[in-house]
């Protein structure tokens, strides 16, 4: 599901002067508010439309994100409180031991197809919970709900009405299992939302608002995942248009101390994270989603960024502004692009920091400026950084 693209930086002529937008839009909560603190004396430009996200916090810091884990029966504990409140009422006439399944390790008969090449929690329980059995994931995969605990900690969950509805229509092929299914595969996306808005859409049980659904779908996002370190945030809001009704999907990331963690745009392609990036580091961006058929509920969260426990927290004092960061990132890309700034945020990037079986093992995070760029003469945009610390600048390319 995750691309990787190397950044290829194309020479481009620069030419033209300054050009400074008329009204920079800013979210309510911004501490920017005017374009004196764009710089303006190089050859970045600014959209007409230029977004500036600016969070509120109390402190700044660098930190270390480790999964959270619990204890194998802990973990064990955990499924059964998921699958009793989110799967059961949705699977009737099902054999429940039969769809309850680990990975750990793959059954050896080679006709047994996913999820059946996967062993039986039933057949391992005991084992399981005195390791003997490595059971890192604990899932249901049918055509009616798809569920995943790692380490005990929710990670997906798709109840799997939207997919319904849409297979009843013929948008959505026949499967045996659902898996992280979402309507934005097959349908139109008509809007996108980057900021809290009045505008309405029609849900399944009513209209509702942008700024309703989103608070209503974090609520939903925090009862499922529980009391965390790691805050769930909405950055983005895509409405889709399911033939006959709305729905609503959720950009999904994690928030520390009032700033939120790096995450991607939905619906564009190319590089995510990894080798993308030009200081050669690896770093994760990819949010989680999740869905809206009706204002009652969410039908589906494909991952979780609020999994991961906190450590190692060093309160910074230095801090680059948002017009001196603007500076670092014109004058190292300058000379190689021309770049368009349509959206400036405030950051913690994820560096990745693998284990000896070569997975990510934990994630270190650092403040940064984060500027959304259109290039000039190029179909791709750049993501451009600047760490607000050390004021290192790098970039990645997305030709979505």
């Amino acid at each position: 599901m995750k691309k990787q693209i190397a950044v290829i930086l194309a020479a481009v002529m620069l030419a033209g002067c300054v050009q400074v937008p008329q009204n920079v839009k800013s979210k309510p909560d911004s501490s920017v508010s005017s374009n004196a603190e764009l710089y303006t004396e190089g050859a970045i430009t600014y959209s007409d439309d230029l977004l500036i996200k600016t969070p509120q916090y109390e402190k700044l810091c660098t930190f270390t994100l480790t999964q959270k884990k619990f204890s194998n029966k802990q973990a064990l504990e955990k499924f059964e409180e998921y699958f009793d409140k989110y799967c059961k009422d949705r699977m009737v006439g099902f054999d429940f031991d039969y769809e309850k399944r680990f990975i750990g390790f793959e059954l050896t008969d080679e006709k047994k197809q996913y999820p059946a090449n996967y062993p039986k929690i039933s057949d391992y329980e005991s084992d399981i919970i005195s390791g003997k059995v490595k059971a890192d994931e604990l899932f249901v995969d049918n055509l009616k709900v798809y569920l995943v605990l790692r380490y005990g900690v929710l990670s997906c969950l798709n109840k799997g009405h939207a997919f319904e509805y849409l297979r009843q229509k013929g948008i959505a092929a026949e499967q045996s299992s659902i898996g992280v299914s979402d309507p934005t595969w097959y349908c139109d996306i008509t809007a996108k939302y980057f900021t809290d808005s009045d505008d309405k859409v029609t849900l399944s049980d009513g209209e509702i608002s942008i700024t309703q659904a989103k608070q209503k779908a974090l609520e939903y996002i925090r009862e499922l995942c529980g009391e965390t370190q790691i805050k769930p945030v909405i950055p983005q809001v895509l409405v889709v248009d399911m033939k006959g009704q709305q729905g609503l999907s959720f950009v999904v990331a994690g928030e520390y101390e009032g700033v939120p963690l790096d995450a991607h745009e939905m619906k564009t392609a190319g590089s995510m994270e990894y080798d993308g990036y030009s200081n050669g580091n690896e770093y994760e961006n990819m949010p989680a989603a999740a869905f809206m058929m009706s204002s009652e509920s969410i039908d589906s969260i494909l991952a979780n960024e609020c999994r991961y426990d906190v450590s190692d927290c060093s309160e910074t004092e230095k801090r680059l502004t948002l017009k001196q960061a603007l500076k670092i990132a014109d004058e190292k890309f300058s000379q190689q692009v021309r770049l368009k700034v349509y959206r400036a945020e405030f950051v913690y990037t994820k560096q990745v920091i693998k284990g000896e079986n070569g997975e990510p093992k934990e994630y270190k995070c650092r403040p940064a400026w984060k500027f959304s760029a259109n290039p000039a003469n190029s179909a791709t945009r750049m993501f451009v950084y600047v760490d607000i610390v050390s004021g290192e600048c790098y970039c990645y390319e997305s030709r979505g």
